[in-house]
């Protein structure tokens, strides 16, 4: 049976008593929709308290056999709505990151392969095919988009972007291998 103290709390023998917190502060959310490279939807929120981080809640991939951009849009926008945001809901593109995440710089070891690996299209088993780039080559590359990605230092810029545009057509041609399917048609080989 319930008794009471003096501080008018009423307490039940052997519970542990909850004290009454008094709310200071709602922090809201913020709500919007993220698409990235590859075309999937991200729907975002972050709390509007102090040092929240963004936190993905959901993302919608896209794979043309099943999804198309109107119907991953129309999905993002109910879930975005549900959480809380107002219409028309923010879009964001989402930015290609720079930097490596820690550790995906490290090279995968994969037994010799008899011939060796030439620089072009890969595929392991039923994944995706993908791009090998041999060290020289990526060495090579890198130095030409480094150059490209510098401003101009001098009144070359002009030669040294031509010299670049052919050296990366390589790339291009290089990259463009391994795209497979109907979309494959999007990207004619470069003769330059």
């Amino acid at each position: 049976m319930p008794n009471s103290n003096d501080d008018g709390v009423q307490r039940v023998p052997d519970k542990p008593v909850v004290p009454v917190a008094e709310l200071m502060r709602v922090y809201g959310n913020t709500v919007w929709i993220e698409s990235d490279l590859l075309g999937d939807r991200h729907v975002m929120v972050q709390s509007e308290a102090p040092g929240a981080e963004p936190h993905c809640f959901c993302s919608l991939r896209y794979d043309h056999r099943y999804t198309s951009n109107s119907h991953l849009d129309q999905v993002a926008e109910r879930v975005a709505l549900l959480l809380g945001a107002l219409a028309p809901v923010a879009r964001r593109v989402r930015d290609v990151p720079i930097s490596t995440p820690t550790g995906s710089n490290a090279i995968r070891d994969i037994p010799a392969q008899k011939p060796r690996v030439e620089n072009g299209a890969v595929q392991f088993g039923d994944d995706w095919p993908g791009v090998f780039i041999r060290g020289d080559s990526a060495g090579y590359y890198a130095m030409t988009l480094h150059a490209l990605l510098q401003p101009p230092a001098d009144k070359n810029s002009a030669t040294t972007g031509a010299i670049a545009r052919i050296q990366l057509g390589g790339l291009y041609n290089l990259l463009r291998g391994c795209v497979v399917g109907p979309a494959n048609g999007l990207f004619p080989p470069r003769t330059d």
